[in-house]
């Protein structure tokens, strides 16, 4: 009976040593887990702030495409006006030169 006793504890000792490894690598494991999750949080953070800062660039770029339009618009309007202008001029010159001419005596 003695030696089963024996037996016995001996079997809970290499159990208990069993269980303390066990508990001992989760306890490591826990910690590289840990570790790895908040370089993933670092990680997830930048590439958040990398989002914000293209976003930002994106609407940079796309106001200065707006104002380029804009201006672009305003550049043809200026054209066509200045069109008119010379048009106008032309016919004024053309009305102006009859008119001299009518006063001409030979």
């Amino acid at each position: 009976a003695f030696s089963e006793i024996n037996s016995s504890s001996l079997e809970m000792s290499a159990g208990s040593d069993q269980v303390l490894n066990a508990m001992f690598s989760l306890s490591e494991l826990s910690i590289k887990l840990s570790s790895a999750a908040e370089k993933m949080k670092e990680g997830t953070h930048k590439v958040s702030t990398n989002i914000a800062s293209v976003l930002e660039l994106s609407q940079t770029a796309n106001a200065a495409i707006e104002e380029i339009s804009f201006g672009s618009n305003e550049i043809l309007s200026a054209m066509i006006n200045m069109q008119d202008n010379v048009q106008n001029l032309g016919d004024s010159t053309g009305s102006l030169s009859e008119e001299v001419d009518s006063f001409k005596t030979d």
